[in-house]
């Protein structure tokens, strides 16, 4: 709901005291005795919703000095502005935007045996207000013993992911979890291994990220796609390398 009030802008020596109220129902405004036929006051228009906060100036056209036309000169002046604050305010909830940077390793073990394969995974995930998630992830190829991250072979491999989600929903392969306030859980299933990330802000809006690869028990490896070929080969659990988030805004 939004709060509004609007106060004639005075210059700075003068007052603003004795001023009665006149009372129009959508809000109220100060003005004083002196409003007359086709007098203009320049006003300073406040709106708030939450911790948002919309300043309005401009002038206010009565046509006449008596109540009832003064209260509908207001009245249309306020509904003009509660739609456009309102629609102001509602642009001025951004998305809360956050950047999530894993360097990991893993082997390939059939059909060729390939150690150490490191890759980063970047994550932009965008985080709306009706609970929609959206996720643009990149694969990025950083080379291994055998085979070092030349440009084309970077070019080559490097890939590209973007998903719509739901907050809360299992897809089967990506479900993101609230653990509590400022505080989510990211799961990726992969294979017979799962990715989980835990991701919180704190008081100074900083990031924190903790990644924990997950097998299925009973299984010795995991199985996947292999870049490069698309072909369904076995791996081993991937080993943390680094994790770092940021928050773009909140």
């Amino acid at each position: 709901m939004l709060n509004v009030r609007a106060e004639p802008r005075q210059p700075d020596s003068a007052t603003a005291t004795g001023l009665p109220i006149l009372d129009c129902g959508s809000g109220h405004i100060k003005a004083d005795a002196a409003f007359a036929v086709v007098s203009r006051k320049p006003l300073e228009l406040r709106l708030s919703q939450g911790r948002s906060r919309l300043h309005f100036r401009l002038t206010l056209t009565m046509i006449h000095s008596s109540r009832l036309l003064r209260c509908i000169g207001v009245k249309a002046w306020l509904g003009i502005f509660f739609f456009a604050g309102a629609a102001s305010i509602e642009a001025q909830e951004k998305p809360t935007v956050i950047h999530i940077r894993i360097d990991e390793k893993h082997d390939r073990l059939t059909p060729d045996v390939e150690r150490d394969i490191e890759w980063i995974h970047e994550y932009t995930i965008t985080l709306s207000t009706k609970n929609s998630i959206s996720e643009v992830q990149r694969n990025v190829f950083a080379g291994s013993s055998q085979h070092p991250a030349t440009p084309q072979r970077v070019a080559n491999l490097t890939s590209d992911q973007q998903r719509e989600l739901v907050l809360g929903q299992n897809t089967g392969k990506i479900e993101w979890q609230v653990l509590g306030p400022k505080k989510l859980r990211r799961i990726g299933a992969q294979g017979q291994s799962l990715a989980a990330f835990d991701v919180s802000v704190d008081e100074r809006n900083n990031c924190h990220i903790t990644v924990r690869y997950l097998k299925q028990l009973g299984f010795v490896d995991t199985t996947g796609i292999r870049a490069g070929t698309n072909t369904l080969e076995h791996f081993a659990l991937s080993r943390l390398i680094s994790a770092t988030c940021s928050v773009a805004s909140t």
